[in-house]
């Protein structure tokens, strides 16, 4: 690789470790409010940070790299497969919890509306 590759190549890198991280704390937003800002925000900045990798992987396979590089961009493929499969996967798992608590809170609104509709017809 060149020196532009080589420093396109660690950026890639970089920039799947810090998707990694703002993803793993993530991993547990069944605890948090639904319209919680703090759920929405690692997702914004993960989204970006996938754009702009995105762009720096077709600009660096826009060249075929160097046949001597093979092994070492293999390795980085498969952590980035293994990085994405990670997010998949949570976001998955919160995507399940979104919509039990959209539920429940369905079934709260249901619940209330009953009542409200019952407590008039009641006698005492």
């Amino acid at each position: 690789m060149n020196a532009q590759q080589q420093e396109q190549w660690q950026t890639i890198l970089m920039l799947t470790q810090q998707m990694r991280e703002l993803a793993v704390p993530n991993e547990k937003l069944a605890d948090l409010s639904v319209d919680d800002e703090y759920a929405k925000q690692p997702w914004q900045a993960i989204s970006k940070l996938e754009l702009e990798r995105l762009q720096l992987l077709k600009d660096f396979f826009s060249t075929t790299p160097d046949a001597n590089d093979s092994q070492l961009i293999a390795e980085g493929i498969q952590t980035i497969q293994k990085t994405d499969q990670k997010l998949v996967s949570i976001s998955q798992r919160i995507q399940k919890d979104l919509g039990k608590s959209f539920s429940r809170l369905g079934d709260s609104q249901r619940a209330a509306s009953a009542y409200a509709s019952n407590a008039g017809q009641t006698k005492y």
